[in-house]
């Protein structure tokens, strides 16, 4: 364990000057260009921005000057242009707001000016790396193999047991599924869901936690003493992370079902509750095709926990009827931007509604599309009342048609 006291921070990329030297002709004096930078600084200050500063001086006018920056994980280059006076001596002041363009707080930003003369020459400072952090908190750093995590609890041996289950949970995923190694993950674990709401988005809804997969990064939020959160957030959200590496293509994401409910099928508690969740969606006729649940969930909190407990469902049926390696071959599939229908059929070797008619067999559904539910136990159809134990064997309650 690394003890970290994270307070602001000031990068001060070059503490002395650095000089740059152009191998070409002033086209005033006919002399070497040359840059001094002098200062060249980049301070987090939460939940506002980054702060930017560059001063240098030249022995040619500075007429333009374009900072250019990304998420260290991220491949978007980002660039902004600062107002300053042009000049052989330049002095620029930048605030980055990341409270409108938000970032999450946890990650590296890579920065570089870039400098353009009179003469329409360039100068670059080399790359530059400032964090950008939740400074509400004194933060203590956790370091296995390919996780770090970060905890302000003063719980040494909870935030160890965090780390452990994420490297756990990344290790046998990646043997599970043949996939390559994932990247460094960071994790940053928050007291309760109001602190962790206070580092996302304005009007965000509380949360346990979120994962960034496309920056290697997590947030949770896990009170000392409730260990037995560890093993339904953790594993779930380090799962968001491998398999977002894992399928990752030009053409086309994999399938909210498998994304789910492989996070809810490799959980190591939580899951009784979804159980039930199921159960209860059978009962009362409310499952969908899993080609529905290709796409994103409904917001409505019945329905989108309904769809949780599907995906969960069907992960572990092509655990249970085809084995792990298919799954595994599923989620390495991806890879290659196939759509959802060819990814199913090449790796387990069955069509996308054999898939789901095989699926809804096992949990003994029968579909009985356009039927209204009355209740848990009871439908319309035809003008009758009928009753059902689970959907699977019916029984005529008044008038109708003949069951």
């Amino acid at each position: 364990m690394i003890t970290l006291r994270i307070q602001r921070i000031v990068l001060v990329a070059w503490p002395l000057a650095f000089l740059f030297v152009a191998y070409a002709n002033n086209p005033v004096s006919g002399q070497e260009l040359t840059v001094a930078i002098t200062r060249n600084e980049a301070a987090a200050d939460y939940p506002s921005g980054i702060n930017f500063v560059l001063e240098s001086t030249a022995n040619s006018r500075v007429e333009r000057v374009e900072l250019l920056f990304r998420a260290a994980d991220s491949k978007t280059l980002n660039l902004a242009t600062p107002t300053f006076v042009a000049g052989t001596s330049i002095n620029v002041n930048y605030p980055l707001d990341l409270e409108t363009h938000y970032l999450p707080p946890g990650v590296d930003v890579v920065y570089r000016w870039r400098l353009i003369m009179a003469d329409g020459s360039t100068k670059e400072t080399e790359p530059a790396t400032v964090l950008w952090f939740d400074d509400r908190f004194t933060w203590e750093r956790f370091d296995s193999e390919q996780v770090t995590v970060y905890a302000y609890n003063g719980d040494t041996a909870l935030s160890q047991r965090i780390l452990d289950s994420a490297q756990r949970t990344v290790t046998k995923l990646e043997a599970d599924l043949g996939v390559p190694a994932s990247s460094a993950l960071r994790i940053w674990v928050y007291e309760s869901s109001a602190d962790l709401a206070g580092a996302q988005p304005p009007n965000s809804n509380l949360i346990a936690g979120v994962t960034y997969a496309w920056l290697d990064l997590i947030a949770v939020a896990i009170a000392s003493g409730n260990d037995s959160e560890i093993g339904r957030i953790i594993p779930h959200e380090v799962s968001h992370h491998v398999f977002y590496q894992a399928t990752l293509n030009p053409f086309n994401h994999a399938p909210y079902w498998l994304d789910e409910g492989l996070a809810i099928y490799y959980q190591e508690a939580g899951q009784n509750e979804l159980a039930a969740v199921l159960e209860s969606a059978i009962a009362e006729g409310r499952i969908t095709s899993v080609r529905a649940l290709n796409s994103p969930f409904a917001f409505e909190q019945e329905a989108f926990r309904t769809s949780y407990a599907q995906s969960w469902s069907i992960v572990g049926f092509i655990v249970a009827e085809f084995g792990q390696e298919k799954l595994g071959a599923l989620v390495r599939v991806y890879r290659d931007g196939v759509s959802h229908a060819d990814a199913v059929q090449l790796a387990l070797g069955v069509s996308l509604e054999e898939l789901d008619a095989q699926w809804k067999a096992s949990i003994e559904y029968v579909d009985y599309g356009g039927f209204t539910v009355l209740d848990s136990t009871s439908f319309d159809a035809g003008g009758g009342r009928y009753r059902s134990a689970y959907w699977r064997r019916l029984e005529l309650v008044s008038g109708g048609l003949e069951a």
